[in-house]
């Protein structure tokens, strides 16, 4: 099934207010998502551009659990910024999770993160639940209340939602996909393993 995106042009009004994280000073958060590998001391983040190590953050998951996006590491990750308003977010999540299965056992994770809900606001957990229930999606999905989100889909551009990074191994941003579909997604994927 061929799945082509348009975009969805954000509202969002602030900028995140994050600390620098290093990998000498990562401590792995408790949840049911697993660890791939531990993040080397020396790893530091800087930034959401193609070729840079992504920023370590640290989002409420669908259970209320923290997740951390370096407790990745070791695994290619699909980054996925959606928000519940956005009609092509919507079309994403249908496919979310069969990325997500068919990637599964050549460690690949599928990360969700979300900014807004269907009126624009923060989401609560209740939301992002139903997300996961409505789409079928299993993989994490987190709330950003903190405002990662900027870091890559920023206000007053043309970049709307869905964004989507493929994250290497190594925690380097290896693909910004431009033109998302799931033939993209999984050609990107598939150039990381």
């Amino acid at each position: 099934m061929l799945l082509l995106l348009a975009a969805c042009i954000p509202d969002l009004t602030s900028p995140p207010g994050s600390e620098e994280v290093k990998g000498e000073d990562w401590v792995a958060p408790e949840n049911s998502w697993g660890l791939c590998k531990e993040p080397p001391a020396s790893l530091v983040g800087e930034g959401l551009g193609v070729g840079e190590v992504a920023p370590d953050f640290r989002l409420a998951d669908q259970h209320g659990a923290e997740v951390s996006l370096w407790q990745f590491h070791g695994c290619t990750v699909v980054l996925d910024f959606s928000t519940g308003w956005c009609g092509p977010c919507q079309d994403l999540a249908e496919e979310a999770q069969s990325i997500a299965d068919e990637y599964r056992d050549q460690d690949v994770r599928y990360v969700t993160v979300m900014p807004q809900n269907v009126e624009g606001d923060v989401p609560d957990q209740d939301f992002l639940v139903e997300w996961g229930e409505d789409f079928g999606l299993f993989e994490p999905i987190l709330l950003d209340d903190e405002g990662y989100t900027y870091e890559l889909v920023v206000p007053g551009s043309d970049r709307g939602f869905p964004a989507v990074l493929v994250i290497d191994a190594e925690g380097v941003v290896a693909a910004d996909i431009s033109e998302i579909s799931d033939t993209t997604i999984r050609a990107a994927i598939e150039d990381e393993l």
